[in-house]
């Protein structure tokens, strides 16, 4: 019977925060540094997509170390303390960790987690077709609980993700929210990438890529010989 060893495994990929410039280690090859508004820094692996001729900054909330995920969750808590949302909405499946802990951080009850599976419950009226350029395959919905809907209902609500890139999910939670009778109030997360997110908001409603709150900005990369160029916004300046 073969045994899987550690020499045959991938190597494994880490994001690192550094809280300040001053001290900070060069970037490691195959990363990308992310300067956040705030002046501390997240170093991001660069993924390729399958075609291997454009690539992410990959931020996966879910497999960063606590240290990193708190050091994010609390700038994104002084972010949104201000606005004084009454409910917190998850967005899935990387940003329910960020909703969770920052419901709890506000003194909230509860928050309401959205999701992507649809248990044998839920109700079709309760869910609002998404897309996401990181999760493959179609017809993909957002779902909430009915059980969940009368925390959001006549609420002032933010919703939370990790990144937001193409707005896809984020546009679904927005449509399902406000079709449920919820308020939303804005959109927090740790880095807007790219700047598709922007047009996608437009369209939803004129003025709502300014209500995205973000700690930093990643962009899109394209291959050039054997590195990646980070590609220039064309709707956006951070």
């Amino acid at each position: 019977m073969n045994k899987t060893s550690s020499e045959s495994l991938p190597t494994e990929y880490n994001v690192y925060f550094h809280a300040t410039p001053e001290g900070a280690p060069d970037c490691p090859t195959g990363y990308h540094r992310a300067q956040l508004h705030d002046n501390s820094m997240l170093d991001l692996p660069i993924q390729p997509f399958p075609n291997k001729r454009s690539a992410i900054a990959l931020l996966m909330s879910n497999e960063t170390s606590f240290d990193v995920e708190q050091a994010i969750i609390g700038r994104i808590f002084q972010q949104i303390e201000t606005i004084q949302p009454e409910v917190i909405v998850g967005v899935p499946t990387l940003g329910l960790g960020y909703a969770r802990e920052l419901a709890k951080r506000l003194g909230h009850k509860h928050y309401v987690p959205l999701g992507q599976s649809r248990k044998f419950w839920y109700k079709e009226e309760f869910s609002q077709p998404a897309s996401s350029i990181t999760s493959l395959g179609t017809n993909r919905h957002l779902y909430i609980d009915p059980g969940m809907v009368a925390r959001i209902v006549g609420k002032k609500v933010m919703l939370i993700d990790d990144v937001i890139t193409t707005a896809g999910t984020a546009q679904a939670a927005l449509k399902l929210v406000t079709r449920l009778g919820g308020h939303p109030l804005g959109i927090a997360v740790a880095l807007t990438e790219g700047d598709q997110w922007v047009k996608t908001l437009e369209n939803f409603e004129v003025g709502w890529s300014e209500k995205v709150t973000s700690l930093g900005h990643i962009p899109h990369f394209k291959r050039s010989g054997n590195t990646w160029k980070a590609q220039p916004d064309r709707f956006y300046t951070p």
